[in-house]
């Protein structure tokens, strides 16, 4: 019985790849596109997306760097607000992911979730600026003392 299945896999598998070798540059009986161009498409976006996270990188370590060295400002506090905000980020995303692929309004238990996880988010926030505010104008009253 795992004969049968080990060759079902090999099968399937060079199957596949004789599909894609045979329908590289022209598509498959009732398909329209070969599997060339979802090489480029995947390639071309995968490219953009790359291109795009570098220059978003650059463009927020120049802006910290300049805030930085006009307010004098330790290199630490950037830190822990990129660290603070990267998990933020990803649950924001994921939930406005959610939002889009429902298309409509959300059921009621579903919506209380969302705001309160909102609540927290901004909760968090206020308290990690909170926390932090009284070291950082310390640090520019003295750096301009001086």
């Amino acid at each position: 019985m795992s004969d049968k299945k080990k060759t079902l896999s090999v099968d399937t598998v060079k199957a596949f790849f004789t599909e894609i070798k045979t329908h590289w540059n022209t598509p498959a009986e009732g398909k329209y596109v070969p599997y060339k161009e979802y090489k480029d498409v995947v390639l071309a976006v995968g490219s953009n997306y790359a291109g795009s996270k570098v220059l978003e990188y650059i463009g927020f370590f120049s802006a910290c760097y300049l805030i930085m060295h006009h307010y004098k400002l330790p290199y630490l506090t950037f830190s822990i607000i990129g660290i603070i905000n990267m998990p933020l980020g990803y649950i924001s995303a994921l939930m406005w992911w959610l939002v889009c692929d429902n298309l409509g309004f959300l059921p009621k238990r579903t919506e209380r979730k969302f705001y309160g996880v909102y609540f927290a988010m901004i909760l968090f926030g206020i308290s990690t600026w909170c926390s932090t505010l009284p070291a950082c104008l310390t640090q520019v009253a003295v750096s301009y003392a001086t």
